[in-house]
């Protein structure tokens, strides 16, 4: 099948220039994906009897270590991506880059083959990475003295947190927050502030000047160490590091990393002046602990690498830091790179790496990041504010609801009465009217505050200044759905508002009583309730990890959190002082690092011996579930985790439930059976009551559609969770004893496996005594069906992305249907190991194709043969560079993969056209790409991050563009070749969730419809 794509003069030239900037730099070499396994030593070596085919070669060479992910493209807000040529070289001994030099050198051929770019000598790592500036065989790397491993280098985006507000936005309110979490008693009933403990910052620096961060750096400062490993310079347009002991950010935009620290241990109780803080009396979580300020972004605050974050951590855990904070990671991702090496290291020696999960929550499942995907890190969730400051509207029931100042022009001074007119009075609060106020106002707005229903026609602008047009004094926009952080731009030239669902709803039911009520809209700052307070934000990615573990694994306060930031970030903001609010799981990654910084205070002493999994323990049996509040059910586990957190409760806990959360994988690998051991650490014995408390089923997707939902379906009623039987139900533990509790889980009857359903929920033991009342939870989350059963290829997708082959020069773009794997057939003679010269085509898998009609040859796409002599390595034979999207590379075709899971191992190969039987012939090799999101070489790549159908998400790609000029690469480290002139399809293929890589029965596979090499 074809289908004709409208042209798009998308911004290929820039793509283009990009590639042209990081040539020049020496970024850009002709390496193959399959030669990059993250660690290199552990390859498997090449054997001639295993080279059954192409693509069973590479499985059979790289296993489980195939390759590296892929490289996305640069710039903020995209996942992480590989640096071609970098290197985070592990030697078995200190390693000086004055020793290595002279090694390095004889194996990449000389010494301006490469370039250093960071030094690591740790208590716990020894190494350097580099950059090589040519052509190479990173083989040859693992072959050096001393070296343990090799992992490539990954470009990280920078920390964008997800909305900033304006200064008529006070953000959320302490008092209720620190109640919640348990922070306000451990201040208050404890006196623990966290004096004692230190707490390392791994972000763009820290504006340490600012007096509610001690207004210095150094010993007996609160910011008392730290290390710039960048340099102000340092960005995308200047990838040079110029590191030096200073962590000073006085010039990042957003000043991220100070607004991080704030959190964690900002005072501000007693500053005046410039520096005083809208609420007086804020403070952060552990406002008495000690900072550590590591700073990897530049001044651009771009982008920064994973070796320069893995330094980090070893350096902060090096200076005493036993919290480290890291509000940076990528998208969807599974356990790779140095820095998660660096996470798992720290963790073995009692260190606590806490990272972010993610601003993906619109996005759909499974789009958690790195580094908080690794096992060894604490990941975290975003809970919203319990209140808010925020201005009121008073209604004239005197109750009062909240509204959101624009950001631009703000809203209203003072206290004024005003009429209110809907410019759509029939439109209930949940209308879908996408154009209300986009072309003219039809209220009689003169003299009176318009209201609008939001819609995506246009934008609030554009909305306010028609009703400026029209005559009226202000501007209302209501969110149209229950989102939980809804805001406008508005306008400059009138006072403009955004309101919620709730609020809307409010006005639309007064005016409807009476069409002539007045409203008092005030710019009093007042405490007021958020109606998705105490819940899951609706930014906080999905986990749960690719392989079905429990992720995040707790959530703190992370929407509209007020904290610190840079003299410079506020004048660029338009902020009267240096202070601001902040959404994102960057905010409440702080907010649990601070929480551990009063646990660590507390227990003193006590602490020292407690390693990740006892910490995670506490966490975890502490930590209070809330509600989604759409549904008012308890909301999955996939996305809070194990719930908010109470440190309060970790403090005092004297029991402990273990393990401390559950991974039921799916129905076909679940087990008969799971054990919770109860350890009772109190002074006299009591008894522990087992409960269950199921957490909401919820659907990834629809029927018949194979990508994910943006935001899974909530399911309803008892039929849709699991059947949970504890045995005992009750058990008598003595003093310092322990009781081991029987847990069998029978999936829910009603959802459809189809669907992938994800159920979770909490065991709960209890006791309750006159001394003592005490619950530990356990979270559990598993599916029903089986997980590898669920698409990883989009293929059918009605509204949204499939997986096409675009041909540019024909303006048709090929979809692709499932095939399934057949026995293999006969093998032909071997390729010669290490050749790099064509070698005999082999047989690969037959592939099962229904029959269906194809078009006759003359109307299928084509384009001409490679032509070594004439074509460069980025050929863009044939191609028409005005009908490319904005992503896709200048080819003559174009591979645009969609995801819906992530894939372990993703590669694409071409086959025969269709035989005389219907069925594909042999493989002729895998693809040798020539740019796009995967570095030049053969298509033979693992842990690749899924896709999604929202344009906008913040690091996650709606679909993986591959060019393609039709040449193709039968081995590992062999050449690639032109086909000849023929028919082929072109197949892509990915391995099912808990597929072996080397078994092609373990593949989803599909193929294009023909087209032609001339």
């Amino acid at each position: 099948m074809t289908r004709s794509r409208p042209n798009h003069a998308g911004s290929w030239s820039c793509l283009l220039g990009l590639f042209l900037l990081y040539q020049r730099i020496g970024l850009v070499v002709a390496a193959a994906q399959q030669a990059w396994p993250p660690d290199l030593t552990q390859a498997t070596p090449l054997a001639v009897a295993e080279l059954a085919s192409p693509v069973t070669a590479f499985a059979n060479t790289f296993g489980d270590r195939l390759a590296p992910p892929p490289t996305h493209r640069v710039g903020p807000q995209r996942p992480r991506q590989l640096i071609p040529g970098a290197y985070l070289l592990e030697y078995t001994e200190p390693a000086s880059f004055e020793r290595i030099v002279p090694t390095l050198a004889d194996a990449l051929g000389s010494r301006q083959a490469f370039q250093p770019r960071q030094h690591i000598d740790s208590s716990l790592f020894h190494g350097v990475s580099i950059q090589v500036m040519e052509d190479h065989d990173p083989d040859v790397l693992k072959k050096l003295p001393n070296v343990r491993s090799v992992t490539p280098v990954y470009a990280v985006p920078p920390p964008s947190p997800l909305s900033t507000y304006n200064r008529d936005d006070r953000g959320s309110i302490n008092d209720k927050t620190y109640e919640a979490s348990g922070i306000r008693a451990v201040h208050e009933t404890l006196n623990v502030w966290g004096a004692g403990v230190g707490v390392a910052i791994i972000d763009t620096g820290v504006d340490y000047r600012h007096p509610a961060l001690g207004g210095g750096f150094g010993p007996g400062y609160k910011v008392a160490k730290g290390w710039d490993f960048v340099g102000d310079d340092y960005g995308i347009q200047n990838p040079h590091i110029q590191p030096d002991g200073d962590p000073m950010d006085n010039c990042s935009k957003s000043s991220h990393g100070t607004h991080v620290a704030g959190i964690v241990a900002g005072d501000a109780r007693g500053i005046g002046g410039v520096f005083q803080a809208d609420d007086p009396n804020w403070y952060g979580v552990a406002p008495q602990a000690t900072l550590g300020a590591y700073r990897v972004f530049g001044c651009p605050g771009d982008t920064t690498a994973t070796d320069l974050i893995a330094a980090a951590i070893y350096k902060a855990f090096d200076d005493g830091f036993r919290i480290i904070s890291i509000s940076v990671g990528g998208g969807p991702a599974f356990q790779d790179g140095g820095d998660g090496k660096a996470a798992k290291a720290v963790a073995e020696q009692g260190g606590l790496v806490v990272a972010a999960q993610g601003n993906d929550g619109k996005a759909g499942m499974w789009v958690g990041s790195s580094p908080g995907v690794q096992p060894e890190v604490i990941a975290v969730g975003s809970f919203d504010a319990l209140e808010m400051l925020q201005p009121g509207l008073r209604l004239p029931n005197d109750t009062s609801v909240p509204y959101r100042p624009a950001t631009h022009g703000g809203g209203w001074t003072g206290e004024t009465r005003v009429r209110i007119v809907p410019n759509q009075p029939d439109a209930g609060a949940t209308a879908q009217i996408d154009d209300d106020g986009c072309h003219s106002v039809t209220a009689n707005a003169a003299g009176h505050v318009v209201l609008f229903v939001h819609g995506k026609a246009c934008n609030s602008e554009k909305r306010c200044g028609n009703a400026k047009a029209a005559g009226a004094t202000g501007c209302l926009i209501y969110d149209n759905t229950a989102e939980s952080d809804f805001a406008i731009l508005g306008s400059d030239d009138i006072p403009s508002a955004a309101l919620s669902h709730a609020s809307g709803q409010a006005i639309l039911d007064q005016i409807a009583r009476n069409g002539t009520t007045e409203f008092v809209i005030s710019d009093h700052m007042a405490p007021i309730p958020v109606a998705s307070g105490g819940s899951p934000s609706d930014f906080s990615s999905w986990g749960p990890a690719p392989d079905l573990k429990v992720k995040p694994d707790i959530a703190g306060f992370g929407s509209r959190i007020f904290s610190t930031i840079s003299r410079h970030a506020a004048e660029v903001a338009g902020r009267p002082t240096p202070y601001a609010s902040y959404s994102g799981t960057s905010m409440a990654t702080p907010y649990i690092s601070g929480c551990l910084a009063l646990f660590l205070a507390a227990k003193g002493d006590r602490a020292r011996g407690l390693m990740l999994p006892d910490i995670r323990t506490l966490l975890q049996n502490a930590a209070q579930p809330g509600l989604d509040f759409r549904t008012h059910m308890k909301a999955s586990v996939g996305l809070q985790g194990a719930g908010l957190i109470h440190v309060m409760n970790m403090i005092r806990a004297d029991a402990t439930a273990n393990p401390s959360r559950l991974f039921l994988n799916d129905t076909d690998r679940l087990q008969p059976y799971y054990e919770v051991t109860v350890s009772n650490r109190g002074a006299r014995g009591s008894v522990f009551i087992a409960q269950h408390q199921a957490a909401e089923t919820v659907y990834p997707k629809n029927p018949g559609v194979d990508q994910l939902l943006l935001r899974p379906k909530p399911l309803f009623g008892t039929a849709n969770e699991a059947h949970v039987v504890v045995t005992p139900d009750r058990a008598w533990i003595d003093a310092g004893g322990t009781a081991t509790f029987r847990i069998a889980f029978t999936p829910p009857v009603r959802p459809d496996p189809a669907l992938i359903p994800v159920y979770s929920g909490w065991i709960i033991f209890e006791t309750s005594t006159e001394e003592r009342a005490l619950t530990l939870r356990v979270p559990y989350l598993g599916i029903k069906g089986d997980f590898d059963n669920a698409p990883v290829l989009v293929a059918d997708n009605p509204d949204g992305r499939v997986t096409t082959l675009w041909f540019p020069q024909a303006g048709q773009e090929l979809l692709i249907r499932r095939v399934a794997a057949a026995p293999r057939a006969a093998v032909a003679p071997p390729l010669v190991p290490g050749s790099r010269t064509a070698a005999p085509l082999v047989p690969l898998t037959v592939l099962r194709m229904p029959p269906e009609p194809e078009p006759a040859d003359d109307a299928l796409p084509s384009f001409r043969q490679f032509d070594t002599a004439t074509d460069g390595a980025t050929a863009a034979a044939g191609a028409t560079p005005g009908a490319q999207e904005d992503k896709d590379p200048v080819a003559p075709a174009v591979a645009r993969i969609a995801l819906a899971l992530n894939a372990r191992v993703l590669m694409v190969d071409i086959v025969d056209g269709a035989t005389s039987d219907g069925v594909p012939g042999i493989s002729r090799g895998l693809i040798w790409t020539t740019g796009g999101d995967f570095n030049e070489g053969a298509m033979y790549a693992i842990n690749v991050g899924r896709t999604c159908d929202l344009e906008d998400a913040q690091s996650v790609s709606t679909y993986l563009a591959i060019g393609w000029d039709g040449r193709v690469v039968l081995k590992p480290g062999a050449a690639p070749t032109a086909l000849p002139a023929g028919k082929y399809r072109m197949r892509i293929s990915a391995l099912k969730p808990f597929g072996n890589p080397r078994d092609m029965a373990d593949f989803h596979m599909a193929v294009t419809t023909p087209f032609l090499i001339k």
